[in-house]
Formats: C-alpha cells, sequence, structure tokens
C-alpha cells in the first residue's frame, strides 16, 4: 500500500510539473480582431468552409482561442454556429470525404502554418467547434 501511495505522489508531481512546464510561456491569443495573419479576403478569424450541409459559407467564430507553446507546438480553438439541417452530428476532418477536398488542410492565423490534424464537428443544432493542432 506504501509502495502505491508513493508511486501514485510521483504521478501526481510529474503530471503536475508537465502542465506549468507546457503553461509557463506559452503564448496565447483570445480574440479575433487581433490575429496577426488573418486569410486574405476576410477579417479576423473568418474563414470559409462547409456548413453542415455541405454549403459553402463563411464562418464567424464567436470563441477563439490559440496557444503556441515554446517548443513550437500550437493548438486552436474556434466555437460558433453555422446551419445544419440534418438532424445530425456531422464531422469534417482532412480526408473525411465529400465535400472535403482530400488532404485539406488547417490554417494558423498565429503562424501561418498549415496542418493536416484538425476536426470540425457540427451537432444537430449547427453549434460547431474546430479544433486544429499543429506539431513542429
Amino acid at each position: 500500500m506504501k509502495k502505491l501511495m508513493i508511486l501514485a505522489a510521483f504521478v501526481l508531481t510529474f503530471a503536475l510539473s508537465v502542465n506549468f512546464a507546457f503553461a509557463e510561456g506559452a503564448i496565447q491569443h483570445n480574440d479575433c480582431s487581433s490575429v496577426p495573419y488573418p486569410l486574405a479576403g476576410y477579417t479576423g478569424c473568418n474563414f470559409g468552409f462547409f456548413d453542415g450541409n455541405g454549403t459553402s459559407v463563411t464562418y464567424q467564430p464567436s470563441f477563439y482561442h490559440d496557444v503556441l507553446t515554446p517548443s513550437g507546438n500550437e493548438t486552436e480553438v474556434f466555437e460558433g454556429v453555422v446551419a445544419n439541417n440534418t438532424g445530425k452530428t456531422v464531422i469534417y476532418s482532412a480526408n473525411s470525404g465529400s465535400p472535403v477536398t482530400p488532404n485539406q488542410t488547417c490554417y494558423s492565423f498565429v503562424t501561418k502554418d498549415a496542418t493536416l490534424h484538425w476536426q470540425l464537428v457540427i451537432n444537430a443544432t449547427g453549434d460547431y467547434t474546430l479544433v486544429c493542432i499543429f506539431h513542429k
């Protein structure tokens, strides 16, 4: 039992130190009006993509959060609402099939990088979450 408690304490200490290491020095952006590199033809963090019905529309996120770590890894999260009259959750990713072009990338408004590691989930009511992960 004593060994288990020591192991648990070690794991907790390690997990906390990793969390703090990632948080320390990370650059965070939370405001669409001040993104360093907006897409041409759009303002802020707006972008064009398919809604839940497969129609090309302009996304206007109501929530945007970007974290860039000192190692160069980055995560962008967008949330908002678009049309979805399918009555079900729609999931798009880099190779999810029509209407998404194969190897479709997600663009970073902070670093101008592109990634295939993204997923857009649009629930039946049209609420969406887009998560893009950039690895260095």
